[in-house]
């Protein structure tokens, strides 16, 4: 998990730092280069959830 997070937070902060992520250029590209920073970052909390979500392997439920 924290291998996951650490890509997806320097990816985001590379993007931001340097715009090496050119999406759209032509069409408002710091705007786009904004929005993928937003996604990233979205990416990056969502992260936990996730793994946490992979691991559930009984519900406690006792179905008879």
């Amino acid at each position: 998990m924290r291998v996951a997070q650490s890509l997806t937070l320097l990816v985001a902060v590379n993007t931001f730092l340097n715009g090496s992520t050119r999406l759209f250029s032509s069409i408002g590209g710091g705007l786009m280069m904004l929005f993928a920073v937003l996604g990233l970052l979205y990416i990056l909390f969502k992260i936990p959830f996730w793994f946490l979500s992979a691991t559930k392997l009984d519900t406690g439920r006792c179905i008879n």
